[in-house]
């Protein structure tokens, strides 16, 4: 049962996930309040339900605070590059529970396998957003819009994650730096892994359910 509840609650981090992909219409005008409020708050609550630890939350949220606040010191290089340690740590920590929950649970019910495996690819998708907001925050010209001829903004930096994850790869949005490259080819890969990894792991799931 304890179990069976953990799952529950990925449903719930899905939800949340897609509100956030939803209120990206709304980042013109309140960009700070979702990355220096809700995203943090958001994920770390939602990660805790998952581990069941307060502990766990508070670790989450520290890393969190650490990249926001570590945006306001050095120079833009020492404070980016402190945001990626910070982020990529945090992340790796929500990222954790959720394959704990949707690779290596056999007892865990089909459908809670895949609602927690799309929660992993989502939370991938985010993860690399933030990568891109950091490396426009150390070079502007990071990435160009070629449609508008600007940096993209915000809204289109995670419309930019989310396509280079699932290696669409329309060509609208474009990496110009070394970073930007790297955040680049990292995310598609990490995309394509994760999706052969997690089918791998629902097929031996019903392999094995079907053998029982």
């Amino acid at each position: 049962m304890e179990l069976l509840n953990k799952l529950n609650n990925a449903r719930f981090l899905l939800l949340v996930q897609i509100a956030l992909i939803v209120s990206s219409v709304t980042w013109s005008t309140m960009a700070d309040l979702w990355l220096s409020f809700v995203f943090p708050v958001a994920f770390a609550f939602c990660g805790a339900l998952l581990a069941s630890s307060k502990k766990w939350f508070f670790s989450y949220l520290g890393l969190s605070l650490l990249a926001l606040f570590s945006s306001h010191f050095g120079s833009y290089t020492f404070s980016g590059i402190s945001q990626l340690i910070c982020l990529t740590g945090a992340f790796s920590m929500l990222i954790k529970e959720i394959v704990r929950h949707s690779f290596f649970k056999p007892e865990v019910p089909h459908l809670d396998r895949v609602i927690a495996g799309v929660t992993g690819y989502l939370t991938l998708g985010f993860f690399w957003f933030l990568g891109i907001v950091v490396a426009t925050q150390i070079e502007a010209d990071a990435f160009l819009n070629q449609v508008t001829s600007e940096p993209p903004e915000l809204a289109d930096q995670l419309y930019f994650s989310f396509v280079t994850l699932t290696t669409l790869g329309y060509g609208d949005i474009v990496p110009i730096n070394a970073l930007a490259k790297l955040i680049v080819m990292l995310s598609s890969l990490s995309g394509v892994l994760y999706l052969a990894v997690f089918i791998s792991a629902l097929i031996g799931s019903a392999s094995s359910s079907d053998r029982a």
